[in-house]
């Protein structure tokens, strides 16, 4: 583990070092001929949604509810005539309940994103680029069973902050316009973090079990899309793939992530929204009703109303 923890820091200080050196000296070049500025841009945004079922002598059925989520956003941009260097962290939780007394509070929303990319143009659309991305979450998930008194107990625990925590950083060319942003990367590397003891031993999220780090190298793929469909709709997409290269010639097989956010503005407050959230990894096995794991694609949609403010 610690020469996987040391080759990957390696790997992470020749890329951080290319940014920053090229970075930097389109700053002092800049300033040489006093024609261009580079400030950050910097901007964020709160939002919380919140809702509530009660019902009473209820003829037609159905259940009370409960449900709660917030999502804190930033991001920060430094641009040049050649340069662009973007950093964005998200944090979103969501947690809900589902009928009455018996049943327990369970998270439905949970995971923590920064990520850093600089590109270095070569022509209007197309750029050199390094980036680091992270992805954890900020609070354990468990399984849950109904005990012997009919009422809702948390079973074991299935991930937790850093376990899994999955680091990337790759080398590549990308093209950019306005709305649209697609990053290839044949030098790419993963880093898999399982910090929970007892998630380690069983060998979860592809770790070899005892192991807490399972280390990467292959190709990735990434794309962005930010489009305003109409005055007060966006549209928002995020995908990503990424393969270990024996895995990738010899099978063809590659890990997806897939995010996408339709947004309706209603006024400067409130705005409605619709999120889904697709992912596949081949080592990650997920637990079947039937007891058994196996790999299985992971959906989720979200359809919310959200009270937020921007700064």
């Amino acid at each position: 583990m610690k020469k996987n923890l040391l080759f990957y820091f390696f790997y992470w200080s020749i890329i951080l070092f290319f940014i920053h050196q090229t970075a930097f000296s389109q700053a002092d070049s800049t300033k040489k001929d006093s024609v261009e500025k580079l400030p950050w841009t910097r901007s964020g945004s709160i939002n919380v949604s919140f809702t509530n079922v009660q019902l009473t002598n209820w003829a037609a059925g159905g259940q009370n509810s409960i449900a709660l989520g917030g999502i804190i956003t930033g991001k920060a941009i430094r641009e040049t005539k050649k340069d662009k260097w973007i950093s964005e962290a998200t944090i979103q939780v969501g947690g809900a309940k589902v009928g009455g007394d018996n049943v327990l509070f369970k998270k439905t929303d949970d995971f923590f994103i920064i990520n850093t990319q600089y590109n270095r143009k070569i022509t209007e659309k197309w750029a050199y680029s390094g980036g680091l991305d992270l992805r954890t979450q900020t609070l354990p998930g468990f399984q849950f069973y109904n005990g012997a008194d009919g009422k809702e107990r948390r079973g074991k625990m299935l991930s937790e902050f850093f376990a899994p925590a999955f680091l990337t950083a790759n080398l590549g060319a990308t093209y950019q316009t306005k709305i649209f942003t697609a990053t290839i990367s044949p030098l790419a590397g993963r880093l898999t973090i399982v910090q929970n003891d007892s998630l380690s031993k069983a060998g979860a999220f592809g770790v070899k079990p005892g192991e807490k780090t399972l280390l990467e190298f292959g190709p990735s793929i990434t794309a962005k899309l930010d489009v305003n469909l109409m005055e007060n709709i966006n549209l928002k997409s995020n995908f990503s793939m990424f393969s270990r290269y024996d895995t990738w010639v010899a099978k063809g097989l590659w890990d997806v992530n897939w995010e996408t956010l339709l947004t309706l503005k209603v006024n400067k407050y409130f705005t409605t929204s619709f999120a889904t959230h697709l992912i596949y990894f081949n080592n990650v096995l997920i637990l079947q009703s039937d007891g058994t794991s196996k790999q299985a694609v992971q959906f989720k949609q979200v359809l919310s109303v959200n009270f937020g403010v921007k700064f």
